[in-house]
Protein backbone atom coordinates (compact mmCIF):
# COMPACT_ATOMS: atom_id res chain seq x y z
CA UNK A 1 0.00 0.00 0.00
CA UNK A 2 1.30 3.07 -1.43
CA UNK A 3 0.05 5.24 1.37
CA UNK A 4 0.47 2.81 4.50
CA UNK A 5 2.98 4.54 7.14
CA UNK A 6 6.73 3.23 6.99
CA UNK A 7 8.21 2.07 9.98
CA UNK A 8 11.83 2.02 10.53
CA UNK A 9 13.84 -0.74 12.12
CA UNK A 10 17.24 0.03 13.32
CA UNK A 11 19.31 -2.67 15.11
CA UNK A 12 22.56 -3.96 14.56
CA UNK A 13 21.32 -7.41 15.31
CA UNK A 14 20.29 -9.11 12.01
CA UNK A 15 18.00 -11.57 13.66
CA UNK A 16 16.04 -8.82 15.50
CA UNK A 17 15.78 -6.57 12.36
CA UNK A 18 14.26 -9.43 10.10
CA UNK A 19 11.49 -10.66 12.66
CA UNK A 20 10.79 -6.72 13.85
CA UNK A 21 10.37 -6.08 9.62
CA UNK A 22 8.07 -9.14 9.33
CA UNK A 23 5.84 -7.83 12.41
CA UNK A 24 5.14 -4.96 11.06
CA UNK A 25 4.50 -6.23 7.05
CA UNK A 26 2.28 -8.40 8.48
CA UNK A 27 0.37 -5.53 10.02
CA UNK A 28 0.48 -3.61 6.62
CA UNK A 29 2.99 -1.31 7.02
CA UNK A 30 6.29 -0.48 4.54
CA UNK A 31 9.41 -1.28 6.50
CA UNK A 32 13.13 -0.40 6.04
CA UNK A 33 15.55 -1.48 7.96
CA UNK A 34 19.46 -0.58 8.97
CA UNK A 35 21.79 -2.09 10.69
CA UNK A 36 22.88 1.36 12.79
CA UNK A 37 21.64 4.69 13.56
CA UNK A 38 24.70 6.18 11.28
CA UNK A 39 23.15 3.77 8.61
CA UNK A 40 19.91 5.51 8.76
CA UNK A 41 21.38 8.97 9.00
CA UNK A 42 23.64 8.58 5.70
CA UNK A 43 20.50 7.88 3.91
CA UNK A 44 18.17 11.27 5.67
CA UNK A 45 17.20 12.27 1.99
CA UNK A 46 15.17 8.92 1.65
CA UNK A 47 13.50 10.57 5.37
CA UNK A 48 12.48 13.55 3.54
CA UNK A 49 11.58 12.02 0.47
CA UNK A 50 9.13 9.81 2.13
CA UNK A 51 7.38 13.38 3.96
CA UNK A 52 4.64 11.91 2.50
CA UNK A 53 3.50 9.18 4.59
CA UNK A 54 3.42 8.89 8.17
CA UNK A 55 7.08 7.57 9.59
CA UNK A 56 7.67 5.70 13.17
CA UNK A 57 11.59 4.65 13.85
CA UNK A 58 11.59 1.96 15.94
CA UNK A 59 15.43 1.56 17.38
CA UNK A 60 17.52 0.01 19.78
CA UNK A 61 19.01 1.97 22.13
CA UNK A 62 22.62 0.03 22.55
CA UNK A 63 24.41 -0.32 19.22
CA UNK A 64 27.92 0.55 18.09
CA UNK A 65 28.66 4.13 16.54
CA UNK A 66 25.79 6.36 17.25
CA UNK A 67 23.13 4.82 19.91
CA UNK A 68 19.50 4.71 20.24
CA UNK A 69 19.37 7.92 21.93
CA UNK A 70 22.23 9.71 19.84
CA UNK A 71 19.68 8.80 16.61
CA UNK A 72 16.45 10.18 18.68
CA UNK A 73 18.53 13.60 19.44
CA UNK A 74 19.77 14.19 15.46
CA UNK A 75 16.10 13.55 14.36
CA UNK A 76 15.05 16.09 16.53
CA UNK A 77 17.82 18.51 15.86
CA UNK A 78 15.89 19.08 12.62
CA UNK A 79 12.93 20.49 11.65
CA UNK A 80 12.11 18.65 8.58
CA UNK A 81 12.08 15.26 10.92
CA UNK A 82 10.26 16.22 14.07
CA UNK A 83 7.26 15.04 13.16
CA UNK A 84 8.77 11.24 12.60
CA UNK A 85 8.15 9.06 16.06
CA UNK A 86 10.76 7.62 17.84
CA UNK A 87 10.40 4.28 19.48
CA UNK A 88 13.39 3.00 21.43
CA UNK A 89 14.09 -0.37 22.55
CA UNK A 90 16.57 -1.65 24.88
CA UNK A 91 17.27 -5.10 26.69
CA UNK A 92 17.65 -3.47 29.79
CA UNK A 93 15.61 -2.17 32.37
CA UNK A 94 17.10 1.20 32.32
CA UNK A 95 14.85 4.07 34.33
CA UNK A 96 17.23 7.29 34.09
CA UNK A 97 17.42 6.17 30.33
CA UNK A 98 13.71 6.05 30.06
CA UNK A 99 13.21 8.88 31.95
CA UNK A 100 15.87 11.08 29.55
CA UNK A 101 14.56 9.14 25.59
CA UNK A 102 10.96 10.79 27.17
CA UNK A 103 12.24 14.22 27.97
CA UNK A 104 13.88 14.57 24.72
CA UNK A 105 10.90 13.51 22.39
CA UNK A 106 10.81 9.71 22.31
CA UNK A 107 7.13 8.49 21.93
CA UNK A 108 8.00 5.44 24.01
CA UNK A 109 10.33 2.88 25.25
CA UNK A 110 10.11 -0.46 25.96
CA UNK A 111 11.81 -2.91 27.20
CA UNK A 112 13.11 -6.58 24.96
CA UNK A 113 12.14 -8.98 24.40
CA UNK A 114 8.59 -6.96 23.73
CA UNK A 115 5.49 -8.67 23.06
CA UNK A 116 4.54 -8.06 19.39
CA UNK A 117 0.86 -6.85 20.35
CA UNK A 118 2.76 -4.34 22.30
CA UNK A 119 4.71 -3.06 19.97
CA UNK A 120 2.37 -2.51 17.25
CA UNK A 121 0.24 -0.56 19.77
CA UNK A 122 2.66 1.50 20.76
CA UNK A 123 3.77 2.45 16.85
CA UNK A 124 -0.73 3.08 16.59
CA UNK A 125 -0.47 5.40 19.17
CA UNK A 126 2.76 7.46 17.95
CA UNK A 127 1.15 7.23 14.63
CA UNK A 128 -2.41 8.68 15.82
CA UNK A 129 -0.55 11.71 18.01
CA UNK A 130 2.01 12.55 15.04
CA UNK A 131 -0.39 13.00 12.90
CA UNK A 132 -1.56 16.38 13.05
CA UNK A 133 2.04 17.75 13.15
CA UNK A 134 3.17 15.56 10.21
CA UNK A 135 0.16 16.98 7.75
CA UNK A 136 1.29 20.85 9.37
CA UNK A 137 5.01 20.07 8.32
CA UNK A 138 3.92 18.54 4.76
CA UNK A 139 2.29 21.60 4.06
CA UNK A 140 5.08 23.80 5.33
CA UNK A 141 7.23 21.72 2.90
CA UNK A 142 5.27 21.91 0.33
CA UNK A 143 5.09 25.46 -0.02
CA UNK A 144 8.84 26.07 0.77
CA UNK A 145 9.25 23.54 -2.65
CA UNK A 146 6.62 26.01 -4.64
CA UNK A 147 8.57 29.35 -3.75
CA UNK A 148 10.88 28.85 -6.25
CA UNK A 149 8.77 29.30 -8.94
CA UNK A 150 8.40 32.31 -10.85
CA UNK A 151 4.84 34.18 -10.90
CA UNK A 152 4.48 32.87 -14.50
CA UNK A 153 5.22 29.35 -13.66
CA UNK A 154 2.66 29.54 -10.56
CA UNK A 155 0.13 30.72 -12.91
CA UNK A 156 0.79 27.68 -15.30
CA UNK A 157 0.62 25.02 -12.40
CA UNK A 158 -2.44 26.24 -11.08
CA UNK A 159 -4.00 26.60 -14.67
CA UNK A 160 -2.65 23.00 -15.05
CA UNK A 161 -4.64 22.11 -11.23
CA UNK A 162 -7.96 23.47 -12.95
CA UNK A 163 -8.06 23.04 -16.63
CA UNK A 164 -5.40 20.03 -16.87
CA UNK A 165 -4.35 19.83 -20.49
CA UNK A 166 -1.57 21.70 -22.04
CA UNK A 167 -4.08 22.97 -24.65
CA UNK A 168 -6.50 24.34 -21.94
CA UNK A 169 -3.96 25.97 -20.38
CA UNK A 170 -2.40 27.58 -23.62
CA UNK A 171 -5.80 29.06 -24.17
CA UNK A 172 -6.32 30.38 -20.80
CA UNK A 173 -3.13 32.07 -20.51
CA UNK A 174 -2.37 33.00 -24.04
CA UNK A 175 0.50 31.11 -24.82
CA UNK A 176 1.37 28.20 -27.05
CA UNK A 177 1.09 24.67 -25.85
CA UNK A 178 4.78 24.11 -26.72
CA UNK A 179 5.53 26.94 -24.25
CA UNK A 180 2.95 25.54 -21.52
CA UNK A 181 4.88 22.20 -21.93
CA UNK A 182 8.38 23.94 -21.65
CA UNK A 183 7.00 26.04 -18.53
CA UNK A 184 5.83 22.23 -17.20
CA UNK A 185 9.29 20.61 -17.63
CA UNK A 186 10.29 23.82 -15.30
CA UNK A 187 8.39 23.48 -12.95
CA UNK A 188 9.11 19.47 -12.41
CA UNK A 189 12.42 20.15 -12.26
CA UNK A 190 12.75 22.95 -9.60
CA UNK A 191 9.93 21.75 -7.47
CA UNK A 192 11.98 18.16 -7.41
CA UNK A 193 8.73 16.43 -7.96
CA UNK A 194 8.66 12.82 -9.32
CA UNK A 195 5.25 13.17 -12.08
CA UNK A 196 2.44 14.89 -12.63
CA UNK A 197 1.17 13.11 -9.40
CA UNK A 198 3.10 14.24 -7.44
CA UNK A 199 3.12 18.14 -8.61
CA UNK A 200 -0.74 17.75 -7.90
CA UNK A 201 0.09 16.68 -4.06
CA UNK A 202 2.57 19.44 -3.53
CA UNK A 203 0.71 22.10 -4.88
CA UNK A 204 -2.65 20.86 -2.97
CA UNK A 205 -0.61 20.79 -0.40
CA UNK A 206 0.75 24.18 -0.39
CA UNK A 207 -2.53 25.84 -1.24
CA UNK A 208 -2.20 26.03 -4.92
CA UNK A 209 -5.63 27.44 -6.71
CA UNK A 210 -6.41 28.49 -9.70
CA UNK A 211 -6.41 32.75 -9.52
CA UNK A 212 -5.87 34.11 -12.41
CA UNK A 213 -4.04 37.25 -12.85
Amino acid sequence: MPDAPIVYVVDDNGSVRDSLAALFRAAGYRTRVYPSADAILRHDDLLAREMSAHRVVVTDLRMPGTDGMGLLRELRSRAEFNAISVILLTGHADVPAAVQAMREGADDFLEKPVEGRALLAAVRDAIARARPLQEDQDAAAARKRMEVLTPRERDVLSALLEHGSNKAVASVLQMSPRTVEAHRAHILEKTGASGLPDLVRLALLAGIGWSPR
